[in-house]
This record gives C-alpha cells, sequence and structure tokens, in this order.
C-alpha cells in the first residue's frame, strides 16, 4: 500500500513541477475562449470558472487547453493568453 501511495505522491508533484515550468517558461500566445463554466462550491462563497480555450503553436497547429478553475470571469470577445510546452504543444497553462 505504502509504494502506491508514494508514487501517486510523486505524480502530483512532477505534474505540478511540470506545470509551473510551463507558466513561467512556455511560450506565450494568443487564445481564444471557446466555453466557461462556473464552478459554484457552496452557497456564499465567490463562483470559480473553468475555461476552455483554443491556441496555435508555432507549428500552426491547433490546440485546445482548460484552466485551472479561476476567480474572474473571461471574456470571450477578448483575446486571452496562455503559454505552452514547445516541446509539448499540447500541454497549456492559461494565464490571463
Amino acid at each position: 500500500m505504502v509504494p502506491v501511495v508514494v508514487i501517486g505522491f510523486g505524480a502530483i508533484l512532477w505534474q505540478a513541477f511540470r506545470r509551473e515550468r510551463v507558466r513561467r517558461e512556455g511560450v506565450l500566445v494568443s487564445a481564444s475562449v471557446v466555453s466557461v463554466a462556473r464552478v459554484d462550491f457552496e452557497v456564499g462563497t465567490e463562483p470559480r470558472y473553468d475555461v476552455t480555450y483554443r491556441y496555435v503553436d508555432r507549428e500552426g497547429l491547433e490546440h485546445i487547453g482548460t484552466s485551472r478553475l479561476i476567480r474572474v470571469m473571461p471574456r470571450d470577445d477578448e483575446s486571452h493568453t496562455i503559454r505552452y510546452d514547445p516541446d509539448d504543444p499540447a500541454s497549456s497553462v492559461w494565464i490571463s
């Protein structure tokens, strides 16, 4: 049982490390909002938003990404910013 927990914890840490690296060092590009889903945790708390977005990498290939939960609902008529991993363009992080 302990090895399974250790492996699971290691996988979570690795994902967090990769996400942070892409957030800091990834290629900065514009993205457009595809959809926004409101997420309500409980009555009396501020809603969060889950954003699905579209972007094009350096090679001209289109990708779809999903944000982590954010506090401010993005407008779909504005350009937004994401960063993607140049070694894995399908891996991206919502910036604004």
